[in-house]
């Protein structure tokens, strides 16, 4: 299994990974996050777009 520590680097770099890609010149910054349909995959894009809300000026779209 893998560690906390490494799960915690995984999501970091994936949200780093998303906000880099989605950034955009226009007034209105919104990133779009989508998942596979598995029961964690419905839970997990929406904690990522909160956080991401709650820790930049970006919205998301879930």
């Amino acid at each position: 299994m893998l560690s906390k520590k490494r799960v915690v680097l995984m999501i970091l770099a994936l949200l780093l990974a998303l906000v880099t890609a989605c950034s955009s010149s226009g007034d209105e910054q919104t990133i779009k996050i989508g998942g596979k349909p598995w029961t964690e995959q419905y839970i997990l894009p929406q904690i990522i777009g909160q956080y991401v809300e709650a820790h930049t000026d970006l919205k998301c779209s879930v």
